[in-house]
């Protein structure tokens, strides 16, 4: 049946289809109205209107429209309309000035894609016609890697490594046949591959991979097609074969470079507790703010770079490829730990906190060695202006700032490189390090707390004493077996938590951070602040099951088993997620606080598994994997984008959700976030559809208009946006 034509701008597909899985579960008659809709609305519309030509370069196949997938991915269907459609747009495709065969296709007559049985592989079908043209039957695998390359970095902000690459071309020429560069100068009508010496690439010579992941082998359609068959899509194969490994993005600036926009309030920013509960969120901004290659609605520049602050989600470019563990941000540097057990540092070198023999700024993550070259290490944290390691075996290694002793090596001498810490650390194999402002804290694989550093925040009694040179073992808690210890990177305070899920805390109190009001057994020190000197039981936290506890700056959190987050501290910024600041009593210094841990009731609902606090403000990670931030924003450091406000509510951080990746961990510094993510998840064809329909405001004025079923149409208006077209 005939349609009304609609006068709306042509729009692109904007990311590449071979990470979309083969569409599942999805109503046929749906999705072939919604194909026909979109194919005549698309496909007949003024080259010259509204939106023509703004798909982003970097995201954009350069020429396959949606109508094109849409009518390919019904092909197979009886549907005589989606089948005429599909049949003109290959015919369209077939021009050959768009694909003049060069020396790296191999053309069969007739069209090679065409005598290919793609059975449900859909869309690795529109990558082959989309890069190589309807003709080729084979292409060569340096060719197929860099459009897969290309097409990997702007759907999943992957770079392949070279090893990785190998896998795959390993799967899609099962024989590990080479042919000579005569052959591939000029491809026969018949292909014979046939055994030869690899030949290298320019696309391995940059890599330390050997240099079979450049040999001059072919690719075949038939190949591809039945790789995709296994695994559901070519990216699919990919991850499952290849392992792409992790990312981590930065928000805010690691170096505590100056703020990339003026703070604005917005007079208590971010969800209010009844619109998170609801399902509510900020929508993301429109620019990016960093600078750099947009990747999917995520700026790829240098995180970091001098000067420069990252208002959304940043892809640390120094770490694609690595299998990271876990990640940790300081004062102003941060640090990594590998699968492997290596450690890596970037930021500010000051006191030679980055652990590379010096004390200059370093912009990218760099190796640590010394000491570390050859151990294995399982964890690193962060303090100030210092970093601690733990190594397989249970040694501990500091270096960078040394004064008050907090390195624990017996003086307050500055390393420039990691230091074995020994005293009476021998022989108690060490489980974690808590790296502090001005002091350490140190749990043993049977649950017993050493400290050193500035005296009057290790816990070790009265003020006044000498500061601890070298670990010295806390008595406090007597028999009590302690199950985790945390020490904010600028902050003085301290909480630990015992296995009988006990939550203790001691240290500076001036705002309520050890979850005690300062009339409640809290003494004051000789500078005239509020503060414990010993460890002290929170009783309030009784029988609240407290699996884990963080200590900010200047505030505390405590997360339950059943995913509730509890807060306690300094509000100055609305770092605790309860609402204004100026709604708080404030102390003797006007800085707003909460004196006893409270729920955070705007995220009620939401189960959370971590949360991280950092100078100003605090994350929290949910079981569905989304990160909500809130409190200080001038420097970047909630993602939200700009202008850069400080949200009083937890706020969801929309770009990560378009980068579609699994997000593991999240990590606070003074005025950074750091997100480490994993398993890229493409979205089913029916989601993508969705999304560009979503995108263009000319469809979304007429959805009601162009004969769709009240059921699609109530889908893509309630469906939550989630990429940027």
């Amino acid at each position: 049946m005939d349609q009304p034509a609609c006068p709306l701008p042509r729009a692109r597909l904007t990311r590449p289809l071979l990470v979309t899985p083969l569409l599942t579960a999805v109503p046929l008659a749906d999705l072939r109205c919604l194909g026909r809709r979109l194919s005549e609305l698309l496909d007949d519309l003024d080259a010259d209107a509204g939106l023509a030509g703004t798909s982003s370069p970097s995201l954009s196949l350069s020429s396959m429209s949606l109508s094109t997938s849409l009518s390919l991915s019904l092909s197979s269907s009886s549907s005589a309309a989606s089948s005429a459609a599909s049949r003109q747009q290959r015919a369209r495709r077939s021009d050959a000035a768009r694909y003049a065969l060069d020396d790296d296709h191999d053309a069969a007559p007739g069209g090679a894609v065409e005598a290919v049985a793609w059975g449900g592989a859909i869309l690795a079908k529109i990558f082959w016609l989309e890069h190589f043209g309807p003709a080729a039957a084979r292409v060569l695998w340096p060719k197929f890697a860099e459009a897969f390359v290309a097409a990997a970095e702007a759907a999943a902000g992957t770079l392949p490594a070279a090893s990785h690459l190998e896998t795959l071309r390993v799967a899609l020429c099962p024989g590990g046949e080479f042919i000579a560069a005569a052959e591939a100068a000029t491809p026969p009508s018949t292909p014979q591959p046939r055994p030869s010496p690899p030949v290298s690439s320019p696309l391995s010579s940059s890599s330390s991979s050997s240099s079979s992941s450049g040999a001059l082998c072919w690719v075949e359609a038939r190949a591809v097609a039945a790789l995709t068959a296994r695994h559901g899509s070519l990216f699919a194969a990919y991850m499952e074969l290849c392992d792409p490994v992790t990312v981590v993005y930065e928000m805010g600036s690691v170096e505590d470079a100056p703020s990339p926009a003026p703070p604005q309030e917005t007079g208590g920013g971010g969800l209010a507790p009844s619109a998170v509960a609801a399902g509510g969120a900020r929508p993301a901004a429109a620019g990016a703010g960093g600078g750099g290659a947009a990747v999917m609605g995520v700026v790829a520049g240098a995180p970091g770079a001098a000067g420069r602050a990252s208002t959304v989600p940043t892809l640390v470019k120094g770490l694609l490829g690595l299998p990271i563990q876990q990640i940790c941000c300081g004062g102003q540097h941060a640090a990594v730990l590998t699968k492997h057990g290596t450690i890596l540092t970037w930021g500010r070198g000051g006191f030679g906190r980055l652990g590379h023999g010096h004390t200059g700024t370093v912009e990218s993550p760099l190796l640590v060695a010394g000491l570390l070259a050859g151990q294995v290490c399982v964890q690193v944290a962060c303090g100030f202006a210092y970093t601690a390691a733990v190594t397989a075996e249970g040694a501990l290694f500091t270096w960078g700032a040394g004064e008050n002793g907090r390195l624990g090596l017996g003086d307050v001498e500055d390393r420039h490189a990691p230091a074995l810490v020994g005293g009476s650390l021998r022989g108690q194999p060490v489980q974690e390090v808590y790296a502090g402002s001005v002091h350490t804290c140190v749990l043993t694989r049977g649950g017993r707390v050493f400290s050193f550093g500035k005296f009057e925040y290790t816990g070790h009694g009265e003020l006044g004493g000498d500061d601890v040179l070298l670990p010295r073992r806390l008595d406090a808690f007597g028999d009590r077996t302690v199950a985790q210890v945390s020490v904010g990177p600028g902050g003085y305070h301290t909480i630990a938590l015992t296995t009988d899920r006990e939550v203790f805390t001691w240290g500076h109190n001036r705002v309520g951070q050890l979850g005690y009001s300062n009339s409640d057994f809290v003494p004051r020190n000789g500078e005239g602040a509020h503060f414990l000197p010993t460890p002290k039981a929170v009783a309030a936290m009784a029988g609240l099951n407290v699996r884990h506890v963080v200590a900010g700056w200047g505030h505390s959190a405590a997360l339950t088993a059943g995913g509730e987050v509890l807060v306690c501290g300094r509000n100055f910024c609305g770092q605790l997620g309860l609402g204004d600041p100026a709604t708080f009593p404030v102390n003797e210094r006007n800085h707003p606080f909460q004196a006893q841990f409270v729920p955070v009731k705007a995220l009620a609902g939401r189960r959370a598994v971590q949360v991280a606090c950092g100078g100003e403000h605090s994350a929290a990670l949910t079981s569905e994997g989304e990160v909500f931030t809130f409190g200080a924003g001038a420097k970047g450091q909630l993602g939200h984008g700009p202008p850069c406000t400080n949200a009083h509510y937890p706020t969801l951080v929309t770009a990560l959700r378009r980068t579609r990746r699994a997000v593991t961990q999240v990590t606070c510094g003074n005025n950074c976030t750091l997100i480490l993510a994993g398993a890229f998840s493409p979205p089913s064809l029916q989601a993508r559809c969705i999304e560009v329909v979503q995108a263009h405001a000319g469809l979304m004025e007429v959805l009601d208009d162009i004969g769709l079923p009240a059921g699609l149409v109530a889908q893509i208006r309630e469906t939550p946006g989630v990429s940027t077209c």
